[in-house]
């Protein structure tokens, strides 16, 4: 018994050091062996698997591939195909099975549900069936397949002989050109037997023979159209891409008869295409009900018009869906616009807020674009090219097409030099995509159909003109944006009784038309029309604790003989939210955070120097310099600068060029002087019609023999110290603002 053991692991072992004689064989010749060359838009010979492969001991690596059977796009496949998930260079090498049963070859034939599922069946080491239910299970599935292998028999497998096909795919034949040579080289590439033999005898009577004559005509065609596309463009070098384009556009494909494929290989297929993002569950997010397939999607905003705009005017206007997504720099899901020619065309935002993508290309302009130099591989897709896009980018593009859209963004080589506040945000009650079919009821035509019960009908009072009513909401300038104004109009109706140029009450506005002017949340004593008697901008309505005698509120407010009146009002850095989208500094702009992406600050920056040695001793010789130094927090009491934020040319012009900062101080206590990274605390101006400045910053550079280190935490002065008068005579303070501002 131990004998017989023995050579059984012998002759096992020989089996296995012969197996991989061969594998290696292959591979050396698939190394050295040039590719064959394959049709260059065969996309209806969609590239299939070889039989079922086996490891070095020649048992079958997976059971699934014994039952479970794919469809091609045009048949049945010879066996189910098998899923390389390692690199080439990393996993074993299959070896294709030199001899398989004709019920394994013919079985393949079979629709899948004709078998057993293989994840039911149970196999031990050597292959055969585990248990009684097992092997019942497997003759049951060998009887069904047994009609259609007789039927078949003679067409298939009578004189059947097996061949191993190449691991690596098809290659380049490099023989002496015997037929029985060649003939069993295409079968070793892929070419499946029956698809290369007729019943007359003629090549041109096979498959393979009309697959030929086929591609030859495609081929001769698409030569042609390459020539004519040359003699359209004669003077310039026509584009790999456009030439793609025009060669899909304009060759014309045979029908196809309904067979499997004729090559069947395991060439690598091309890369994938990235996977569609999806939703990154959190442990919250499944708390919430997100995350599993039955997840209630009722909610979802309802579909928008696409936004694109077409090169020849107009929008696309195709139906827009939404559907959740994520991005690579944040966990949070989004909500996302899904056009069916533009791809990603709106993000929700809150407040039912839209912010559209109208810059989005469909497949055939990105063709005609430059290649993206970052392809996108598992990241951010570019809403305009499809590249790689930015993380970061608010608006989700890559650098090139950011610029080119000219919006702003603060991610560097973006749009940063547009102005701020231009996002495409609209409320989604405007952009809704409307039936083609949808029919917009006539107010003219007599009678009219009834509006929709879920329509609240609107009051229109009996012999009433409608008011055009325009309200502008400015916002002034803040640390984070430009300061900039929003339109928005609608229609009230008075009796007509008021007149031509009757009076516009309070009680007029009603909750809609509150709602059009964005005036649901601002009170109407803020509003503001222009009076001709105090030339200007006055209150129109007076609340109860104001006094409608005061000059600053009208009188009456009258719309013109036009029936239209405009209105302003101011909006503070908490009402921007209701026009556009906040911005991050506004937001958190309470805290106590330091701020790298404010806009500069105005400062007056001046240089006292003292011509005597100590502290403040003897004459004072100023020079003063208007500068933009950086601003590092919300409120100007709370700002900080220092020597480094004053550029070259302002710290030269100051005189600090060769100054000995450790005599040097901005009116405080500096115990060792200062450095170039010291932070100073300015001072707030005065503001004056000719001043604009938002702070001031006075450095004092004191005398030779001063010495910080033995400085008093206070100092008196003499009268006759020299010190300048801060208060002193007026005629000094206005020669001194004179030279400077004029």
């Amino acid at each position: 018994e131990v004998d017989s053991d023995v050579e059984k692991r012998q002759a096992k072992a020989r089996r296995r050091t012969k197996q991989k004689e061969i594998n290696a064989k292959d591979r050396a010749e698939a190394a050295t062996a040039p590719p064959i060359p394959y049709p260059t838009a065969p996309s209806f010979d969609s590239p299939v698997d070889s039989w079922v492969p086996v490891d070095d001991n020649g048992r079958f690596d997976d059971t699934q591939h014994a039952g479970n059977f794919a469809r091609g796009q045009r048949g049945y496949k010879a066996a189910s195909q098998q899923q390389q998930q390692k690199a080439a260079k990393k996993r074993k090498p299959n070896k294709v099975a030199q001899s398989l049963r004709d019920v394994q070859i013919e079985g393949a034939f079979v629709p899948s549900t004709a078998g057993v599922d293989a994840d039911d069946l149970q196999y031990d080491d050597d292959g055969y069936a585990a248990d009684a239910a097992t092997a019942a299970a497997a003759d049951e599935h060998a009887t069904q397949r047994a009609g259609f292998v007789a039927m078949s028999l003679d067409e298939h497998a009578s004189d059947f002989t097996e061949v191993g096909e190449y691991e690596t795919g098809p290659r380049a034949y490099t023989g002496s050109g015997d037929p029985a040579e060649l003939f069993l080289h295409l079968r070793r590439c892929g070419l499946a037997l029956e698809r290369m033999l007729s019943k007359s005898g003629k090549l041109e009577d096979s498959d393979l023979g009309a697959f030929l004559v086929r591609h030859r005509r495609i081929t001769r065609q698409q030569h042609q159209l390459r020539l004519d596309l040359q003699t359209e463009n004669p003077d310039q070098k026509v584009d790999l891409r456009m030439e793609r384009a025009y060669l899909s556009a304009h060759t014309t494909v045979d029908a196809l008869p309904p067979n499997r494929p004729i090559v069947r290989t395991f060439t690598p297929m091309p890369a994938r295409r990235p996977a569609r993002r999806v939703v990154r569950v959190t442990s919250s997010m499944r708390r919430c009900g997100m995350g599993r397939v039955d997840m209630n999607l009722g909610d979802s905003p309802p579909p928008i018009a696409c936004p694109a705009e077409h090169v020849a005017g107009g929008t696309c206007g195709h139906k827009s869906e939404w559907g959740p997504t994520t991005r690579s720099s944040s966990k949070k899901p989004y909500w996302v616009a899904t056009c069916p020619m533009h791809l990603l065309v709106g993000v929700y935002r809150a407040q039912r807020r839209v912010e559209l993508r109208p810059w989005a290309q469909t497949m055939a302009a990105r063709l005609l674009m430059p290649a993206p130099s970052h392809p996108a591989a598992q990241g951010d897709l570019c809403t305009r090219c499809l590249g790689a896009a930015n993380g970061l980018c608010r608006h989700w593009l890559c650098a090139p097409c950011c610029r080119a859209v000219g919006l702003f963004c603060k991610v560097r080589n973006h749009g940063k030099d547009a102005p701020r506040g231009t996002a495409i945000i609209r409320n989604i009650s405007d952009v809704l995509w409307r039936d083609p079919d949808h029919e917009v009821i006539d107010v003219d035509a007599i009678p009219d159909s009834p509006l929709p019960a879920l329509v609240p009908p609107v009051y229109i009072p009996p012999e009433s003109i409608g008011i055009e009513v325009n309200v502008e909401h400015r916002w002034k300038t803040n640390p984070a944006r430009i300061g900039d104004s929003a339109f928005y109009t609608t229609i009230i109706h008075v009796p007509t009784a008021r007149g031509e140029r009757g009076p516009l009450l309070a009680s007029d506005f009603t909750d809609i038309s509150l709602s059009d002017l964005r005036l649901t949340n601002i009170a109407l004593d803020r509003l503001r029309t222009w009076c001709h008697t105090a030339v200007g901008y006055v209150y129109a309505y007076a609340n109860g604790n104001d006094s409608s005698d005061d000059e600053e509120y009208a009188v009456d407010v009258h719309y013109d003989d036009e029936q239209r009146i405009d209105f302003i009002v101011d909006i503070d850095v908490d009402e921007i939210a209701l026009h556009c989208e906040p911005m991050e500094e506004e937001v958190r702009r309470g805290e106590d955070k330091t701020w790298d992406t404010l806009r500069d600050v105005k400062v007056l920056v001046e240089a006292w120097h003292y011509s005597e040695p100590g502290y403040r001793k003897g004459r004072v010789v100023k020079r003063m310099v208007e500068a933009h130094m950086v601003r590092r927090r919300w409120e100007l009491e709370d700002c900080q600068l220092c020597l480094n934020d004053i550029n070259d040319a302002d710290f030269k012009y100051l005189g600090l060029e060769d100054a000995n900062l450790l005599k040097m101080d901005d009116g405080k206590q500096r115990v060792g002087g200062i450095d170039m990274d010291t932070m100073l605390d300015p001072g707030l101006t005065i503001t004056r019609f000719h001043d604009d400045h938002e702070l001031r910053l006075v450095l004092h550079v004191h005398g030779s023999e001063y010495n910080p280190r033995k400085r008093r935490a206070s100092v008196v002065h003499d009268e006759g110290s020299g010190l300048p008068d801060e208060d002193g005579p007026a005629w000094r303070r206005r020669r001194l603002n004179d030279s400077f501002f004029h």
